[in-house]
């Protein structure tokens, strides 16, 4: 019974082998995990389980491929070369890695790693420890190298890029080195704990960088000292190359007739350049036309391990390349070579090379995409290449607060963006995300200069733009990767929707478009703000907006000025719907309003025209003006014979108050000096007698109003009773 049970283990586990192998054959790049779960519901049916696989390849779907270790492998030898110990590659590994997501400024884990880092940094400003993490994520261990780097290569403490603090800052004593492993032990929070052992593993990459820059002091001060003591002796020979001197135990030589002496970085830096170059042979660099090369036992002395592997490969090409083997194919991901059959025979080439692994298409040199043929492929990656293409489209219109990250897109407005998500209040600016206030643009009535950002322009035409050079710059960088990718596959078309929602949005832009005047902003000429009101209430009453009145009124453009193609305008809109609001200015300059975005689109005949009409309307609106400014006048000289007049009524009165009382002869004096109630009642003035509020001075009801112009609130006086009523009479 029990060899019968063991019998049958050995063939079920023969079955499953035996479907491993014939899957993995036709995807030699599958992982073998993914293929076991698939093949197990399968019943380990090898045909079956390669029929689910190409329904899953046909749906739009992928199998799951084995993980590739060539890179990382790589790294680690790399870091291996450097003398890093087992720990400080795996600290690397774990907390320095590329692509680790950022954390949030806002996150409770940020607070304890700037304290952690203040007390391993006691007099570096919070300030600066705040920009190093802004810039490294918000992490531990990459903020703490950089500082650590920042200070161990400056030797001057006066060349760093702050001030240290005169008071250092205080380190918990639960962050001390004797303490830190029993505080990991007993704490609660599983973040803290997580920092805790980040901080270990920063603090182990600070002393392992401490330690190889101790190391290598101390080899270049016995080099030094090797080097006075051989030149003592008589034992040092000039390097034919950079023509320095040099001891005997840092020169390599070839192995010529005429033996030519070298040190060792030049013969260093000429085998760089060879591997450059493709070539493997390491000549003499003497200019006498040696014919020599190094031996073995020399180029140990200045050959590192990468360089010995790359003039090795390079050999190795050289070498298949001139046997000229007809059947000879090769990885297009590495430098592997091997015998194959014909391409009829056999269109997928699998590489043995441990660190490649890779199972190509000997077609189209890609990875393999049977049962797709290339030319499926081909437009399943330009599909692919097509959306990086789009992303980098989205990313030149989409901006980001340069503070928290917040992502917003102006839709109108000026240039000066402040940030609306709550805690950040950032200001910066639209064009180059940097930043700024009111000086950073080119209003120079707001402290700017000239050639600066513009504060107002067309943010259609920018967005247009900008769109425009981000797709033209990806497809050039996508086509550079992709030499065999055709470029008709990365174009791709608007819908017709698309394209009436940007139209409709292009005619809205008041600066891209003439005929739009609804809304445009008070250009500012200098005129008070009183002044500009009662102009406008004076073009309203004529039933003329001010902003259309005031046209004529703009200066005649003579022809291109400075950031004429930027549209230099301003804007008096109040929110943003966006992620950003614009502040609010006024125009300093009202030509680039209108003239410029109207006169650049019309031709010759269309523009004398529109000059024309602008100047009769400018004579028009130049004689209204005269006329308002002759009635103004005439208003003010009637009021000051009026207030004459009510100062002779006052002075007449006063008379009359002296005869009835004598006692209340100085009415002001005697109310100043025992504030009682007047026997008589407050003096009136005659009927019809008004006080414009707006004007500040009096008006009598004989004058009219000019609609539109003074049309302000009218207080209107009671009849005035001649006879006083006090008590007594």
């Amino acid at each position: 019974m029990e060899d019968h049970e063991q019998d049958s283990d050995e063939k079920a586990q023969l079955l499953q082998d035996t479907c491993i192998q014939e899957v993995a054959a036709v995807y030699p790049d599958i992982c073998l995990d993914y293929l076991k779960s698939v093949a197990g519901p399968l019943s380990f049916v090898a045909q079956d389980v390669v029929n689910y696989i190409m329904d899953l390849q046909e749906s739009g779907q992928s199998y799951t491929k084995r993980p590739k270790q060539s890179i990382g492998k790589r790294k680690r030898e790399d870091d291996d070369q450097d003398g890093d110990s087992e720990e400080v590659l795996q600290a690397k590994r774990q907390y320095n890695y590329p692509g680790r997501p950022a954390l949030d400024k806002k996150d409770a884990e940020v607070n304890i790693v700037k304290q952690m880092i203040a007390a391993e940094f006691p007099l570096v400003p919070i300030k600066a420890i705040q920009e190093q993490l802004s810039q490294n994520g918000y992490h531990l261990l990459p903020t703490f190298t950089a500082l650590d780097n920042i200070i161990s290569q400056t030797d001057d403490v006066n060349l760093l890029p702050w001030k240290y603090k005169k008071t250092p800052s205080v380190r918990p004593p639960q962050y001390r080195q004797e303490r830190i492993e029993m505080e990991i032990s007993i704490c609660p929070d599983p973040i803290k704990k997580m920092l805790m052992k980040e901080l270990q593993a920063a603090r182990l990459l600070q002393r392992t960088t401490t330690e190889k820059i101790r190391i290598k002091k101390r080899n270049r001060d016995a080099e030094l000292h090797d080097f006075e003591v051989a030149k003592a002796r008589g034992e040092v020979t000039e390097c034919e190359c950079c023509f320095t001197e040099a001891s005997l135990n840092r020169l390599v030589h070839c192995n010529g007739n005429n033996t030519h002496f070298f040190c060792v970085e030049c013969a260093h830096r000429t085998a760089e350049n060879e591997v450059g170059l493709s070539r493997y042979e390491l000549r003499c660099m003497s200019t006498d036309g040696c014919t020599g090369s190094f031996s073995q036992s020399e180029r140990r002395k200045f050959l590192d391990k990468k360089l010995t592997s790359a003039l090795d490969r390079i050999e190795q090409e050289d070498v298949l390349r001139m046997a000229g083997l007809e059947n000879l194919a090769k990885c297009p991901f590495c430098h592997y070579a091997e015998e194959y059959p014909p391409v009829e025979v056999n269109r997928e080439f699998r590489c043995q090379d441990p660190e490649c692994a890779t199972t190509s298409c000997r077609l189209c040199n890609f990875e393999t995409h049977i049962p797709k043929t290339c030319e499926e492929a081909a437009l399943e990656r330009g599909v692919d290449m097509r959306r990086n293409v789009e992303e980098a489209m989205s990313k030149a219109l989409i901006r980001n607060c340069n503070k928290c990250g917040t992502p917003f897109i102006k839709e109108s407005g000026c240039n000066k963006m402040t940030c609306t998500r709550k805690g950040c209040r950032n200001v910066q600016c639209y064009v180059c995300s940097k930043s700024c206030d009111y000086q950073h643009f080119n209003d120079v009535s707001r402290g700017g200069k000239k050639g600066n950002c513009p504060l107002f322009d067309s943010v259609e035409e920018r967005h247009e733009n900008e769109v425009k050079e981000a797709e033209k710059a990806a497809k050039q960088k996508v086509l550079e990767e992709n030499p065999d990718l055709a470029a008709d596959l990365l174009d791709f078309k608007m819908s017709d929707d698309v394209k009436e929602d940007d139209r409709r949005r292009k005619k809205k832009d008041r600066y891209a478009n003439l005929g739009a005047r609804q809304n445009r902003p008070v250009p500012n000429d200098g005129r008070g703000q009183g002044e500009v009101n009662m102009l406008r209430r004076y073009f309203q009453g004529m039933g003329m907006p001010y902003e259309d009145a005031y046209m004529p009124f703009i200066p005649r453009w003579d022809g291109p000025q400075d950031g004429m193609n930027q549209q230099q305008n301003g804007l008096a809109q109040g929110q943003e719907n966006g992620m950003m609001q614009p502040n609010v200015p006024v125009v300093e300059n009202p030509q680039q309003d209108v003239q410029r975005a109207g006169l650049h689109a019309l031709n010759h005949q269309e523009q004398q025209q529109f000059e024309g009409q602008i100047q009769a309307i400018h004579q028009q609106a130049q004689q209204q003006l005269l006329n308002v400014e002759e009635m103004n006048q005439q208003l003010m000289d009637q009021n000051q014979n009026q207030q004459r007049q009510y100062r002779g009524i006052r002075d007449q009165f006063k008379n009359v108050f002296g005869r009835l009382r004598p006692g209340r002869a100085q009415p002001q004096q005697v109310q100043l000096a025992q504030p009682v109630a007047p026997p008589v009642e407050q003096i009136m003035f005659n009927p019809g007698m008004v006080q414009p509020q707006a004007l500040g001075f009096m008006n009598f009801g004989n004058q009219i109003p000019v609609p539109g112009v003074y049309q302000g609130q009218y207080q209107v006086f009671p009849p005035f009773d001649a006879q006083p009523r006090g008590q007594g009479q």
